[in-house]
């Protein structure tokens, strides 16, 4: 750590997040100042900690937000304007310096021991933990003991923080506000409100998809005790196939499958391509398409979707994609043969079946006209030019695998 005298920079520390450089810079002033946030802040960036964000939002239906960089009053990784404070439960686990988190179920109550203890007490945890469909939810327990003892607004009370993946430009947990608008002091409106985050005795969060609630039931020296109640939603929808059709043949060995997300419902986190009754690919809730690689042949297939859960949706209708990349069986020409000389300027095309051709496409002359899959022949409706042509016929199939003849040439004459 390099301590800098502070008339050189305007930021009062610097350091590497996380990776082989583990070196901070902190200005002179600052090691006195705030009971040693700033070193702390620092040294946790070389530890892999990002900033420890607040979640400001307009009222407790979180319909209107925005994440605050730094505005997590408590968690020494934010602003930590009133002291130097712990770090989080979140960022605590993330260390692996706290192996005592609870993972309740529903009607459960937790005792969370003060995170400021070095152990909790027996039956007690320092941090508890709920997953929902849409979020990660963190809850721990401050009494405002230790080093979060500090200035006038220690931090007594449950929190609850959420883990949401990372943005352009936040990263790290969000402390969420329990009771918006209502802080001590309003010299910095966020900064004000989220002093004033915590649940106390008797009172309650719902998350604003109603998934869970946690209400603090009593506060004391040994813990507080936190009840939890879930109510997940129902599963979610299989998604909605676009690509391949029904029925579609394809000549390529590698096909794309294409959906659409569920209309409603939780969030999809993962989805599972089923293909001859295995899971071909298991691509990522934001994912529209994924490309296998599929044998010769028919397959049937369909789609489900699965949430935060784990739940696994019903299955999407099956449909069936043909990989067909076998041409057409070989034929021959049989009208004009190669060197004739025919007097008519309509003459009549003829060949012989192709095996599997769905249609067949006459060349004469550079100028190609297609021709049901039934039909052996064929005859131009306009006159062609007398003197010497070409023609070749192609079969293709319903995959648009070809076969074709060679060239002949002809001379239509004059009379």
């Amino acid at each position: 750590m390099a301590v800098i005298p502070n008339q050189y920079c305007e930021w009062g520390g610097l350091g590497y997040l996380g990776g082989p450089d583990q070196f901070t810079w902190v200005r002179g002033d600052q090691i006195a100042q705030d009971a040693l946030r700033v070193p702390v802040h620092e040294l946790g960036h070389n530890l892999g900690l990002s900033h420890a964000n607040a979640r400001d939002c307009v009222d407790a239906s979180e319909q209107s937000c925005t994440v605050e960089e730094y505005y997590d009053p408590w968690d020494a990784m934010g602003l930590g304007w009133d002291g130097v404070g712990h770090f989080s439960a979140v960022q605590k686990t993330q260390l692996g310096w706290l192996p005592d988190v609870a993972t309740p179920a529903d009607g459960d109550t937790v005792t969370l021991a003060p995170i400021e203890t070095a152990a909790p007490a027996a039956g007690a945890s320092r941090a508890l933990q709920v997953t929902t469909t849409r979020r990660t939810y963190w809850v721990e327990y401050r009494d405002g003991s230790g080093v979060d003892a500090f200035a006038a607004n220690a931090p007594s009370g449950v929190q609850i923080r959420i883990a949401e993946p990372p943005t352009a430009t936040v990263e790290g947990p969000q402390l969420i506000d329990a009771h918006p608008g209502s802080g001590p002091f309003d010299f910095d409106p966020v900064y004000g409100d989220m002093l004033n985050a915590a649940l106390r005795p008797g009172q309650s969060y719902t998350d604003r998809w109603g998934e869970v609630t946690f209400t603090v039931d009593a506060t004391g020296p040994d813990g507080a005790a936190v009840t939890v109640s879930t109510t997940p939603p129902p599963p979610p929808a299989p998604p909605s196939l676009t690509l391949p059709a029904d029925g579609a043949v394809t000549r390529i060995g590698q096909v794309a499958f294409g959906w659409t997300a569920p209309d409603g419902g939780p969030p999809v986190t993962e989805y599972v391509l089923v293909v001859d009754g295995a899971a071909a690919a298991t691509p990522g809730g934001g994912a529209r398409s994924a490309t296998v690689s599929l044998t010769d042949g028919p397959h049937d297939w369909f789609m489900r979707s699965k949430d935060a859960l784990g739940r696994i949706s019903a299955a999407s209708p099956t449909r069936t994609v043909t990989v067909d990349r076998i041409p057409p069986g070989t034929f021959s020409r049989v009208a004009p043969a190669p060197g004739a000389r025919v007097r008519t300027t309509r003459p009549t095309f003829r060949w012989t079946a192709s095996a599997g051709a769905a249609r067949y496409l006459v060349k004469v002359d550079g100028t190609t006209r297609a021709v049901a899959a039934a039909t052996r022949s064929w005859q131009p409706s306009k006159a062609l030019a007398r003197g010497g042509h070409r023609w070749s016929v192609t079969a293709e199939d319903a995959a648009g695998n070809t076969r074709s003849t060679t060239r002949a040439s002809f001379t239509i004459a004059r009379r």
